[in-house]
């Protein structure tokens, strides 16, 4: 072949336009700027928390000045006065952790979020229910005191309380346990929308039965028993 055939052929094969690759093989995920346009979850949303969660969180500070305050020094030893502080410092601490991980996710929305960071998000989230509903039992024993009332009876009503909080907790552990935690490898703004909601028949149990425990203690205070 003639040394100008071969250089014919070169300039060829150099001006060939290439061949884009197939569209399966693009993979574009969505940046905070798309976010609104595209409908799924908005920067907004987030700031929204963090506006939110923040003042709840600091209106527990002066509720828990009030009651130490205006509530007598002899009162301050019974279990209902504790359980109520503890209960506010519970409030201050989840607004805390929620406002510090969706301040991440504004700051840094496209890094991920450790599983350990998203699991305790859950048990923050979900575990104070529990803890604050304990102080309605104490709250019974106003209606049904301990000296008063029959052995069987305060029995009968105690026991399904206690058994609707072990029941919460033991639905609690197993959805902490079988949650997939492989949905956390994604960024932060993708994946803490819909932490909970919606993932699984333990939440959806766990819910139900704070449901017919405030009920029952709802109805136990407001109807007696003889």
């Amino acid at each position: 072949m003639h040394v100008s055939q071969i250089g014919n052929a070169m300039d060829r094969s150099y001006n060939k336009p290439s061949t884009p690759p197939p569209p399966h093989q693009y993979c574009i995920l969505p940046s905070m700027s798309s976010l609104d346009t595209n409908g799924v979850i908005s920067l907004r949303h987030f700031l929204t928390v963090v506006l939110i969660v923040a003042p709840l969180g600091a209106i527990l500070l002066p509720i828990i000045g009030v009651l130490l305050f205006f509530t007598p020094s002899e009162s301050r030893k019974r279990p209902v006065f504790i359980l109520n502080i503890l209960a506010c410092l519970l409030g201050i601490c989840q607004a805390i952790y929620f406002a510090s991980l969706y301040s991440y996710v504004v700051l840094h929305p496209d890094k991920p979020v450790s599983h350990t960071t998203a699991l305790a998000a859950i048990a923050i989230l979900l575990t104070p229910s529990i803890l604050i509903d304990s102080i309605l039992l104490f709250r019974l024993l106003a209606f049904y005191p301990i000296q008063l009332t029959p052995r069987y009876t305060l029995i009968a009503i105690l026991t399904p309380t206690f058994l609707f909080k072990a029941a919460r907790l033991a639905c609690l552990i197993a959805f902490l346990i079988t949650y997939p935690i492989s949905r956390f490898d994604g960024p932060s703004y993708a994946t803490l929308p819909g932490l909970v909601w919606g993932r699984g028949p333990w939440v959806i149990a766990l819910l139900a039965l704070q449901a017919l425990d405030n009920a029952c203690v709802s109805h136990l205070t407001t109807h007696p028993c003889a």
